[in-house]
């Protein structure tokens, strides 16, 4: 019969024992020492975020004059020195861009920003790109960096090197701005924001004469642009945009969906009677927004309109017209045919709107 030695068995359990409580204080150790590694690095990071805090204080309120104990800026440390001059930089804009920039030059930023540009890291281009267009300044490498990623398929990457274009060469821009809109797929919020780093007026020029010969989708993305840096509709504007498409009915609906002033009432008021029931529909909505109880008699022949919706909101608009009470509905009804399809219409929307009618109103009263 087989038999094993129990005292060989006991000390192959002890030295497997022991040699794993070995393995696990090692492994203890090696964590002890990362953990403390880590704790000193954050400790060292946080002085020196401090240091640079209070130099950069110093600069923005005193002048870089004052900043006489400035430490070199060690390799390792450019990148999160990029990242926080920036951050900086975007909470002090205007007041203290000379005493960052100054700064800037004793650390040597723009000799050695140059290879962040080309870094293949995005988040790390993201921040030199940022941080060159605060400092205002590039060399034309570095200018033809921005215009690769002026390109790049990311698009926050490609707007933040619009944006710092705009602070560079503001001519430049503009003309590569001109050639891109047709085919850069910006969202408008974050190009406009982009536009407001330009002058106003250079930025619209460029927008106004796309309008004159751009073709209609570039023509209908330049007009959304400049209505919203004008925060108003331009009646030259709109009087280009309507002379070059008018038999496009999406260039119509961009313009009625956009039209938020009265000088643009004879233009909205002109195509109540277009062909198309969606944009009789839009241009019903546009005069709602611009017009007044003076339009209430034309919107309500709108109430025989061959289109389910346009007779809609034509009622609907009348209602909601600035100054339409309920007297208003009272002689407006008394217009009406009792018992017709419009009349019906007009005055079930308007209980609906709490409308409340008088004794004048009804017709059997009246008999």
């Amino acid at each position: 019969m087989f038999t094993t030695n129990s005292d060989v068995i006991l000390d192959i359990v002890i030295a497997a024992t022991l040699g794993f409580l070995s393995l696990c204080g090692v492994l203890l150790l090696i964590a002890g020492l990362f953990r403390w590694q880590s704790r000193r690095s954050l400790l060292r990071e946080r002085k020196l975020t401090e240091l640079w805090q209070a130099h950069f204080h110093q600069a923005i309120c005193d002048g870089t004059l004052a900043v006489s104990d400035m430490p070199r800026l060690k390799r390792r440390h450019r990148k999160d020195f990029l990242e926080y001059w920036s951050q900086v930089h975007a909470y002090v804009r205007g007041s203290g861009d000379k005493g960052l920039n100054e700064l800037a030059h004793l650390v040597d930023l723009p000799r050695w920003l140059t290879r962040y540009l080309s870094d293949p890291r995005i988040s790390v281009r993201l921040s030199a790109i940022t941080a060159l267009g605060y400092f205002g300044k590039a060399t034309a490498t570095q200018e033809r960096y921005v215009l690769r990623a002026l390109e790049s398929k990311n698009r926050l990457l490609s707007i933040t090197a619009l944006r710092c274009l705009m602070s560079l060469n503001v001519e430049r821009t503009l003309g590569e701005l001109a050639n891109r809109l047709a085919f850069m797929n910006w969202s408008d919020s974050r190009l406009v924001s982009a536009l407001k780093e330009a002058p106003r007026e250079q930025v619209l020029a460029v927008l106004d004469n796309a309008l004159h010969d751009a073709p209609l989708p570039r023509a209908l993305k330049c007009y959304r642009l400049a209505e919203q840096l004008r925060g108003y509709t331009d009646q030259q504007t709109t009087d280009t945009l309507l002379e070059r498409f008018a038999d496009q009915e999406a260039a119509l609906s961009q313009f009625l969906r956009l039209v938020n002033t009265p000088s643009s009432r004879p233009q909205v008021i002109t195509l109540l009677s277009h062909p198309s029931a969606n944009i009789r529909a839009q241009a019903i909505m546009a005069l709602g927004r611009i017009g007044d109880t003076s339009d209430a008699d034309r919107l309500l022949t709108m109430l025989d309109d061959s289109d389910n919706w346009v007779r809609y909101d034509a009622a609907a608009t009348i209602l909601l017209l600035p100054g339409i009470g309920n007297t208003q509905i009272d002689h407006l009804l008394t217009q009406l045919d009792e018992g017709s399809p419009a009349h019906m219409l007009f005055y079930s929307l308007a209980h609906t709107f709490h409308y409340s009618s008088t004794p004048t109103v009804s017709a059997g009263a009246a008999q």
